[in-house]
């Protein structure tokens, strides 16, 4: 009896230990800002003047990389439950549990290039001042200015 469960605590440990090391959030934080810089610009659409060509093409690259990210991320969790049922065998495969680390890294990394990507055709959209207008907005909004309507809250020491 004793021995079962040490066996079933040993698999806990096993699971959970893999369950962190897939399921680290890519993002902890829940922001305009979360997936780039797209969702700041068309809260402040009208601060910056943009033509309803410009929020279509934002709305655009935003649901390609969301579309993107999404896939990605299912392709993760995938790997995740495959490697469930691995640690669930008996004599684990380390070796498969190893390459599974590098499938999931792969993924994330295409995650972050495609962030990248989206930032920057993103930026391409705005014209040189609109884009002087983002700089500003965000400067107030990181030196806690309460003049924007997005400022974050004052940090209470």
């Amino acid at each position: 009896m004793r021995n079962r469960s040490v066996q079933v605590s040993v698999v806990f440990l096993l699971l959970s230990a893999f369950s962190l090391l897939f399921f680290q959030p890519l993002v902890a934080t829940a922001s305009p800002m979360q997936d780039g810089p797209i969702g700041f610009y068309l809260m402040n659409q009208e601060n910056l003047g943009l033509t309803a060509d410009q929020v279509s093409k934002l709305q655009a690259i935003s649901m390609k990389f969301q579309k993107l990210k999404e896939v990605e991320k299912n392709r993760i969790h995938l790997i995740h439950m495959e490697g469930m049922q691995l640690l669930m065998q008996k004599d684990v495969n380390v070796s498969v549990l190893k390459k599974d680390i590098d499938r999931v890294l792969q993924h994330k990394k295409n995650i972050m290039t495609a962030r990248i990507e989206m930032l920057s055709d993103a930026h391409k959209v705005l014209t040189d001042q609109q884009f002087a207008k983002v700089k500003k907005l965000l400067q107030q909004m990181m030196m806690g200015g309460n003049d924007h309507p997005i400022s974050p809250p004052p940090v209470k020491h």
